[in-house]
């Protein structure tokens, strides 16, 4: 059986991927182009979603782990001033 793509374990490595990304200045073996940028961060956005889906009460690992993803990232990354 294969694991639909937008899966939370498929989403949540997407995430992560793009934390790598950021954390190591982009210079990662797998290159993030605007587009997978723009989808990882359409992810991000299903992610609670999915979540909250699954259960009234998530998993505490899987929100500590996003928590963690989510730290990750905006330590890398600056909020627009526009709003």
């Amino acid at each position: 059986m294969i694991e639909p793509l937008h899966s939370i374990r498929n989403t949540m490595q997407e995430w992560e991927r793009l934390a790598n990304a950021l954390e190591s200045q982009w210079r990662t073996v797998d290159y993030f182009p605007l587009d997978d940028y723009l989808f990882a961060l359409d992810m991000r956005a299903s992610l609670e979603e999915a979540i909250s889906e699954i259960s009234p009460e998530p998993p505490t690992p899987l929100l500590t782990a996003l928590e963690i993803l989510d730290t990750r990232f905006l330590s890398h990354t600056v909020e627009d001033e526009q709003g």
